[in-house]
């Protein structure tokens, strides 16, 4: 295969702008004699988008269930319940991205209405943030649940989740995962760093590592399984993602220093006491690995920064924190200090952060005006990237780099090029994947998207969408011609 010429582009390599690339063979390599040439017209490309958190197996298995995301009442929830029930061939029907926030009652259903639709099928449903579920009576009752609340949280949803996902058949982990990997070229993703595992269970691991290498999609695995034998043995040299350090605002787990402004006796919990967190720490350290873990509240991001302390400085690992939701000052100076990186969602203050939302409901509005701090992170030297968190808001980073731009704290926003490197170079960096993607650069593989506007210009940006994804130098997603 010859070298293809791309020209007459506006073309944004990662960190400057050009006007035409070359492709030989899936990688960027240097001016040559082009055997094809390909006009761009003027449009906009840049590097394909890396998703550096998201959780791939689980969102595809998840997008199996009944959609809760569009529903604004709880009629309409328990109506989509019944029509799914009736007419679903999962052996465990369940539906997910429910965010009672979002509907005008603002709660759960209760026991009996949810129990009124599913009538004698075990039924659970995942809230949007995958820290809680709520569950009907026949699955209390196929699963001996004790416990007269029909909620799960904490260490009893984790393990709750472990045992569903072992009773999941092979064939349909493959139907996710060939739906999800559908909806990443869409998206013009190319690249994704997945959180995977659930406790001591290395099947959605594994899972993953075999479709690695059948895909084209650039895959780094973070295994979020505290087992770093199991780890080693796999040959992987990064552990964690979501190890877990406390849980969500959503379901009042996040660890917070202060009380929750709708729930006064409570400021939530860590997952980990200090000796457990730590001798865990020493060990992946010992081990060489690269160490991620999720920490959405201040008292949580306290604890792991101490943690990441008594290592001591070790910014050539691109030690990691994920979310990072409520941090205060004193840890965003300890995190600069350490070469520690922060992986944000922005699209999480764009769902939540709005005047009335989520995030001012459980923190009121001062501490909502101090959440995902990206530009504070920036500033200070922190290094940074962004992820989605997919399935907890979707697989979409033109909607993140939109959420990025348009942060409800105006002095919290970033640039476009800033924003587009937190889903490009960036994310690449944060998983120590720079040499092989991220950027339109010699030996870089041939990732990158055609836009169908110029989304540096800021009137543009909101108009924008997918035009083509190109992975490795072919052409896996082109919309459909209006």
């Amino acid at each position: 295969m010859g070298v293809t010429a791309f020209v007459n582009g506006h073309v944004f390599t990662g960190d400057s702008f050009t006007d035409s690339f070359y492709v030989k063979e899936g990688y960027f390599v240097k001016p040559g004699l082009p055997e094809k040439t390909i006009d761009l017209k003027g449009k906009t490309v840049v590097p394909g988008f890396i998703d550096s958190h998201l959780h791939f197996l689980s969102a595809g298995l998840y997008a199996l269930g009944a959609d809760l995301s569009g529903a604004f009442s709880l009629d309409d929830v328990l109506s989509r319940i019944k029509d799914f029930v009736e007419k679903t061939a999962l052996a465990q029907p369940f539906a997910s991205r429910f965010d009672e926030t979002r509907l005008k009652e603002n709660r759960f259903p209760s026991l009996e209405e949810l129990d009124g639709v599913t009538k004698n099928t075990p039924f659970y449903i995942v809230r949007i943030d995958l820290h809680s579920m709520m569950v009907n009576s026949a699955f209390a009752k196929k699963y001996n649940m004790e416990s007269s609340s029909p909620f799960i949280r904490g260490k009893a949803y984790d393990a709750m989740v472990a045992r569903l996902a072992k009773e999941v058949p092979f064939e349909d982990k493959r139907k996710g995962l060939k739906e999800m990997e559908k909806t990443a070229f869409r998206a013009g993703v190319t690249g994704v760093h997945t959180m995977e595992g659930v406790e001591k269970d290395f099947s959605g691991v594994d899972a993953m590592l075999s479709h690695q290498k059948e895909s084209l999609l650039n895959i780094l695995l973070y295994p979020q399984i505290m087992d770093v034998q199991g780890v080693t043995d796999r040959g992987l040299s990064r552990i964690g993602g979501c190890i877990l350090i406390d849980g969500s605002l959503g379901s009042r787990t996040a660890a917070l220093c202060a009380p929750y402004a709708d729930a006064p006796a409570e400021k939530g919990r860590l997952y980990l006491t200090d000796e457990e967190l730590f001798c865990f720490m020493d060990e992946a350290h010992d081990a060489g690995l690269q160490m991620s873990f999720h920490a959405i509240g201040d008292r949580a991001v306290e604890q792991l920064v101490r943690g990441y302390a008594q290592l001591g400085r070790e910014a050539e690992k691109r030690h990691r924190i994920e979310h990072g939701i409520v941090v205060r000052d004193e840890e965003y100076r300890a995190i600069a200090d350490l070469g520690l990186w922060i992986n944000f969602q922005p699209m999480f203050h764009a769902y939540w952060g709005h005047p009335g939302g989520l995030y001012e409901q459980r923190l009121g509005p001062d501490r909502t005006k101090r959440i995902n701090r990206i530009k504070t992170a920036k500033d200070l030297g922190i290094p940074f990237a962004f992820g989605s968190d997919c399935h907890v808001t979707p697989l979409d980073p033109l909607g993140g780099i939109r959420a990025a731009v348009n942060h409800p704290v105006p002095e919290e926003s970033l640039s476009v090029e800033e924003a587009v490197k937190g889903f490009t170079l960036y994310g690449a960096q944060i998983g120590h994947d720079e040499k092989k993607s991220g950027s339109i650069a010699l030996g870089r593989r041939a990732d990158f998207v055609i836009l169908s506007e110029n989304i540096f210009d800021n009137e543009s940006l909101g108009k924008a969408e997918i035009e083509k994804t190109y992975v490795f130098g072919y052409c896996l997603y082109q919309r459909e011609s209006d």
